[in-house]
């Protein structure tokens, strides 16, 4: 009888925690599945799910929030004056009938209204009084067309912006120009505020990140040689960056300097006509005319002129027009102080963009 029940026992034990690991077994994998499916609904959902985005052009902002919000579509709203009446919304990006994924962000323009309030064109008997009702759709309609037709044009248009100078010097040498026997610094060090120690490669990368929102904006595509500080870039390879890109036109800002710390104002440096630089030499030319006209006005400093050099290594590589503006001195105490405040780096981006946009206008 023993030798027949213990086979039995053992027998009987080893089905039940056969059972009991299959069982849990089966349990894991459904929890598996179950968190499969929860992944992929919210992938769905939040990742790959994409919705058309409506039109909002027209309609008020208080609108245009309810619909993107019932769309799960976020906004970021800036505001400018103009004919359109305050709180309508004048642009947008994406335009609508685009795909956009859900909780992607859409760019509106809205009207802050116009300068002049309703009262002042009844009194004055103005010719051009807001915009009816009724007319909205007509001239909103026009309006998009014409910032298509603007926006495919500015897009073949190319920008390449280099911000003088980096953090660490580097002074070994390299060529002048192609196939030259005669050498410079790769990347010297630049000017220091003669109160502030600010360094000039700080201030000149300030002011081309503003430069390149403000030509962005416009649909200007835009290749930066430099986005920070720390860079290892010798003056012949940033020229190289500009050729590569086929830039309609090449910025290297810069700021100047001096023994005398009374020299001040704005000048704009471009190639002369040496073996390198000949096929760029007038167009370069005319783009400094422009960008040092609209540079002064925005920037209300003495205006030094244009100057052709042909010892400037980022000149003599570069097969694009080319401009290098010096924008006021470092060693002058005023124009240290105006270099370090944000609003005279926004005259100074604003005075490069109108004169960068004149000149891509003019046929570049």
């Amino acid at each position: 009888m023993k030798r027949d029940f213990a086979p039995k026992v053992k027998l009987r034990r080893g089905i039940v925690i056969y059972k009991r690991r299959r069982r849990w077994w089966y349990f894991g994998f459904f929890v598996l599945l179950v968190f499969l499916g929860i992944l992929a609904f919210y992938a769905y959902n939040n990742v790959f799910a994409s919705e058309t985005v409506p039109k909002l052009t027209g309609k008020s902002l208080e609108e245009s929030k309810d619909l993107t919000g019932q769309e799960g579509f976020g906004l970021k709203i800036s505001k400018e004056f103009s004919k359109y009446p305050e709180g309508m919304v004048i642009s947008q990006t994406p335009k609508s009938g685009e795909l956009l994924n859900r909780g992607g962000i859409i760019l509106l323009v809205v009207s802050r209204g116009t300068k002049r309030t309703l009262s002042e064109e009844v009194s004055t008997g103005a010719k051009n009084p807001l915009p009816a009702e009724s007319e909205k759709i007509e001239l909103e309609a026009k309006k998009e067309a014409d910032d298509e037709i603007f926006q495919t044009k500015a897009s073949k248009w190319v920008v390449c912006i280099d911000p003088g100078h980096q953090e660490h010097a580097n002074i070994s040498s390299e060529p002048v120009g192609p196939n030259s026997s005669i050498t410079k610094e790769k990347c010297k060090g630049g000017a220091t505020g003669i109160n502030s120690k600010t360094p000039e490669y700080k201030i000149v990368l300030q002011m081309g990140l503003k430069l390149r929102d403000l030509l962005e904006k416009e649909g200007v595509k835009v290749v930066m040689i430099r986005i920070t500080n720390d860079v290892d870039i010798s003056n012949a390879e940033r020229a190289q960056i500009a050729n590569k890109a086929k830039a309609n036109l090449f910025v290297r800002i810069h700021c100047n300097g001096s023994s005398n710390a009374s020299s001040n104002g704005i000048m704009i440096l471009y190639p002369s006509k040496n073996e390198w630089c000949a096929p760029i030499y007038n167009e370069s030319k005319r783009a400094a005319q422009f960008v040092q006209q609209e540079l002064v006005g925005a920037c209300g400093r003495p205006d030094k002129g244009i100057v052709s050099r042909g010892d400037i290594t980022g000149f003599n590589w570069s097969k694009v027009p080319v401009i290098l503006p010096e924008i006021c001195f470092l060693s002058n105490p005023e124009e240290d102080a105006l270099l370090n405040k944000e609003s005279f780096q926004n005259e100074v981006a604003q005075g490069l963009f109108k004169g960068v946009m004149k000149y891509l206008e003019s046929g570049a």
